[in-house]
């Protein structure tokens, strides 16, 4: 068990379910209720089918397990449950599938992204999007710190502040100077969420150090790209510009790890 309890996996998604269950504390509905575990329960499923049909063997879903939360932390709670369950399913089939060697994708981005453009629905962020830090309320103090959770194990444990960092840099500076506005853009609780648990995924990132902070800036250009030049001139708001730059990002880097 404590073998278990140290895995960065492991440890990431009691982090995630914490955020989960605050967000159910803060935002309840039946329908966030049942969402998350039918998704996180889809997606063990469909990894263990996914790797018996690939004669792989058998180890605890911990991998499966986080996927499930960030899918059902960034799907909208009012959409239909089989939404964020095929999303994970997609997941684990990125996951199992698509790879030459190794891992492509991030494969909770991936499932998002083909569920969104299957049925036409935007990731919404909503498990996290609310939990935005007030200096002048110490109620907001908590559910920030909750939050900012999942860096112990990005940041300490896996030791992807190579990643992180200068991305959070380069998004902060690039959106300022190119909104012209001084909003302090990397305390955005979907950015942070973003940064901490997406973004430096082990599996689909670099390991050199060098090239792991050359992926946090190519991704952070990417996001400012998309979201302030191509989507708004394509009318394509709709589209979600962190997790395509992941996505993009994940391609690019894809033989330079």
């Amino acid at each position: 068990m404590r073998n278990l309890l140290n895995q960065s996996k492991v440890q990431l998604s009691i982090f995630l379910f914490l955020i989960y269950l605050l967000n159910l504390f803060a935002n309840f509905s039946l329908q966030a209720l049942l969402s998350v575990p039918a998704t996180i329960l889809a997606t063990v499923i469909a990894d263990f089918i996914f790797i018996k049909i690939r004669k792989a063997k058998l180890f605890f879903p911990s991998a499966a397990i986080a996927t499930g939360l960030i899918v059902g932390l960034l799907t909208d709670p009012s959409l239909p449950i089989y939404f964020p369950v095929l999303a994970s399913i997609l997941a684990m089939f990125t996951k199992n599938f698509i790879k030459i060697g190794r891992h492509i994708f991030n494969p909770a981005s991936f499932g998002l992204i083909l569920a969104s453009l299957v049925f036409g629905a935007t990731v919404s962020w909503s498990g996290v999007s609310w939990q935005i830090l007030d200096i002048s309320s110490l109620q907001t103090l908590l559910p920030f710190i909750i939050l900012l959770s999942p860096g112990f194990v990005s940041l300490y444990k896996m030791r992807r502040w190579r990643i992180i960092l200068p991305f959070l840099a380069v998004y902060f500076l690039g959106l300022s100077f190119f909104l012209k506005s001084t909003s302090l853009y990397f305390i955005d609780p979907t950015v942070i969420f973003f940064s901490l648990v997406m973004l430096p995924e082990p599996m689909t990132t670099p390991n050199h150090p060098k090239r792991q902070i050359l992926f946090g800036v190519s991704v952070a250009a990417l996001t400012i790209l998309l979201s302030v030049f191509i989507f708004p001139s394509l009318n394509l708001q709709a589209f979600d510009p962190l997790i395509f730059s992941l996505l993009l990002g994940n391609l690019l880097f894809f033989r330079f790890r």
